[in-house]
C-alpha cells in the first residue's frame, strides 16, 4: 500500500492512504527510512503526495524541477 501511494498520487486523497502516511511520520518507533526509499524511488510524484496529505498546495520537498 506504501508503494501506491507513491506510485499513485491520487491516492493520497483517499483517507486510508492518508492514515497510513501518516502513522508512518507520526510514530517514533518508525524510522523515517521507509519513506525516503519511496520518495526516491518516485521523485515525480513525492511533492503531490506530501501536498495532499498536508493540505500545502506549495510544498516543495527539494525535488529538482
Amino acid at each position: 500500500m506504501r508503494r501506491d501511494l507513491f506510485a499513485d498520487p491520487a491516492l493520497p486523497g483517499r483517507s486510508r492512504h492518508q492514515a497510513l502516511l501518516r502513522t508512518y511520520l507520526r510514530e517514533k518507533s518508525i524510522t523515517p527510512l521507509p519513506i525516503r526509499r519511496l520518495a526516491a524511488a518516485h521523485p515525480e510524484t513525492t511533492d503531490t503526495v506530501f501536498r495532499k496529505l498536508l493540505r500545502r498546495p506549495r510544498i516543495h520537498l527539494g525535488r529538482a524541477r
